[in-house]
């Protein structure tokens, strides 16, 4: 099979062997240059356990599935709604304000005897950033209720990038080429 890209010719002989291959190695590209843009965006402050070590690739039924499992990466990822303002998102869409938006609890503290907790990624870093006292974290999370937090799309910055997409495919290609 010859595969063209971008005006370069691939001549795969063994497709059905190596395309699982190839779509590994273009998850390995997109997840190393999303980690690039997280630590170049400074979203990240805790290393390899937070939000960049959260970030897993798989090839499943062959398709590439990229995904995180931290609790806040689609906050990251979307930014949230303010009451008071919207946010625009770096691609375009507009998210206008929802009134009915709650404070960023984590949902299975929320009715405890405790009282609520902020979602943990945020009251990991309220705590690394001198937010220590109930009042303080509680300002926090109205702050973001009220005015939204701005997405900064790490996923979106990457995959919808054609420089960098086509970088990590011809990559991909040539290596499964040889």
């Amino acid at each position: 099979m010859i595969i063209t890209h971008e005006g370069q010719s691939y001549d795969i002989t063994n497709w059905d062997e190596i395309k699982d291959q190839i779509l590994h190695d273009i998850g390995i590209g997109v997840k190393a240059e999303i980690v690039k843009q997280i630590m170049s965006m400074r979203i990240v402050d805790t290393g390899a356990a937070g939000f960049k070590g959260s970030i897993h690739t798989a090839v499943q039924g062959g398709e590439l599935v990229i995904t995180s499992s931290s609790n806040y990466a689609h906050f990251i990822e979307f930014g949230t709604a303010g009451r008071r303002k919207g946010v625009s998102d770096p691609f375009g869409e507009s998210k206008p304000p929802n009134p009915n938006r709650k404070m960023p609890y984590d949902k299975k503290t929320f009715g405890s005897a405790g009282g609520p907790k902020l979602v943990e990624g945020l009251e990991k870093w309220a705590d690394r950033h001198g937010f220590t006292t109930k009042g303080a974290k509680f300002n926090l999370a109205k702050h973001i209720r009220d005015f939204g937090m701005q997405p900064f799309a790490p996923f979106r910055k990457v995959l919808y990038n054609d420089k960098i997409m086509t970088k990590i495919i011809n990559n991909a290609f040539r290596g499964a080429s040889k």
